[in-house]
């Protein structure tokens, strides 16, 4: 994990940074409280090259030509889009592509429902669509819309060398007639130049503006996105017996890895029963989450050892009594369990949005 080379802080402004980055389909969650005129981020040392080749006012002219209002609402969700791309360690340029694709589908502006003139009834920065990348009431929310878009992003492994525009199509599946028609030949310097006002500290992002961006901190998928199907839920089933199931069961590959879902403490790594190779974390605050059926132990994985969200902590497998290779995944609060898919929400995470299908 690399991280931020240091932070830019004026005495006119208080930030609380809680981070947590791991792989795959993580939603890393930002906590800020921002007083503008100074920009959060500075350079990271793989974006100075990139980024000292960028050329300046780009942004000056895009933000310009909305009245001061309008600009304030854009800069902040600007500084969101390229804040949460840096603390999820994705590349400037892979950076500049959510910033590019947000320009293009609302001109940065977390837009509503907007009648006929909706693509399919498109919300948000990104112009979402329900169901597929959320509920509209998560869409409509820019940290979960930015992460989303993210997720998506992450899964295109040739991002960084192609057009942006290319990439933009394969993450959004538009009309690619009208994309390509309505995407203009400076919006990559656009992009670009915004991305770089924000990690330069240039405070062109955060002027005349105050940014407050909350939710719940550091929760993530326990798989990577995409490479799992959710096969069974929470509740009475009758499998070998009759009983209460009470986790998802997430099907995939033997030896897929499975990682932490949050900061803790392992409380328990061994064999429990029905659940075979079983790994259980304790978060604090009467919080566990517990990982069942896997086929073997990351290294050093034991009793009482600290770990972190995204960290690897096991592989799927079908130890136990399984009926094939998936992870078998419990939350439980203050000892009882609770409906994970649901919990799992709560923190931002949808479970069933990420699954193969």
């Amino acid at each position: 994990m690399k991280s931020v080379s240091k932070i830019v802080i004026s005495f006119t402004m208080a930030v609380i940074l809680l981070i947590c980055v791991g792989v795959g389909g993580i939603i890393t969650v930002v906590v800020v409280t921002m007083t503008c005129g100074v920009a959060l981020i500075s350079p990271i040392d793989e974006a100075k090259d990139i980024l000292g080749t960028i050329k300046e006012g780009a942004s000056d002219n895009f933000f310009s030509v909305w009245a001061l209002a309008e600009q304030k609402e854009r800069k902040e969700n600007a500084a969101l889009i390229v804040r949460i791309g840096q603390e999820r360690n994705f590349s400037p340029n892979s950076i500049g592509i959510a910033v590019a694709t947000a320009i293009q589908e609302s001109k940065i502006e977390n837009l509503p429902f907007q009648g006929v003139k909706n693509d399919h009834k498109s919300l948000g920065l990104f112009q979402q669509q329900p169901p597929w990348w959320g509920t509209p009431e998560q869409i409509m929310d820019p940290v979960f819309a930015t992460n989303a878009f993210y997720d998506a992003l992450q899964q295109v492994p040739d991002r960084d060398s192609r057009p942006m525009i290319d990439v933009a199509i394969q993450v959004q599946i538009p009309d690619e007639k009208i994309y390509r028609r309505d995407w203009p030949a400076n919006r990559e310097e656009v992009a670009m130049s915004i991305v770089k006002d924000s990690y330069t500290g240039d405070g062109k992002i955060g002027d005349n503006c105050t940014s407050t961006a909350k939710t719940t901190v550091g929760w993530q998928l326990p798989l990577e996105s995409g490479v799992y199907d959710v096969t069974d839920g929470f509740g009475w089933r009758c499998l070998f017996v009759c009983k209460n199931h009470d986790g998802v069961d997430l099907a995939a590959a033997a030896q897929t890895p499975i990682f932490a879902a949050h900061d803790g403490e392992v409380t328990f790594s061994g064999v429990n029963g029905t659940y075979g190779n079983f790994v259980r974390i304790d978060h604090g605050n009467g919080i566990t989450t517990e990982y069942a059926h896997m086929s073997d132990y990351e290294k050093g994985v034991t009793k009482g050892v600290k770990v972190s969200g995204g960290q690897v902590i096991g592989y799927v497998g079908t130890t136990g009594s399984s009926t094939g290779n998936h992870l078998h995944f419990n939350v439980k609060i203050n000892g009882k369990y609770e409906e994970p898919v649901a919990y799992m929400l709560e923190q931002g995470i949808d479970i069933k949005i990420h699954q193969q299908g």
